[in-house]
């Protein structure tokens, strides 16, 4: 998996790639951006929405994962 994060252009992409597609779909990745990364990056937050956003990530990849 691979973030990348761009406060000047107001960017962030989150790429699966193989052996995680299947756990994580590009939806729930969709979701987790908007709910837990973007409302802080908004703010100008970008560490406090990385940091919120990269357990929600996990916790996903976790529960999808059982």
């Amino acid at each position: 998996m691979v973030i990348g994060i761009s406060s000047n252009y107001r960017r962030i992409r989150i790429e699966i790639g193989y052996g995680l597609e299947n756990i994580l779909s590009d939806s729930e990745t969709k979701q987790t951006i908007d709910n837990d990364f973007i409302p802080l990056f908004k703010q100008g937050e970008y560490y406090g929405g990385t940091l919120n956003g990269l357990p929600a990530l996990i916790r996903k990849l976790y529960e999808n994962s059982r």
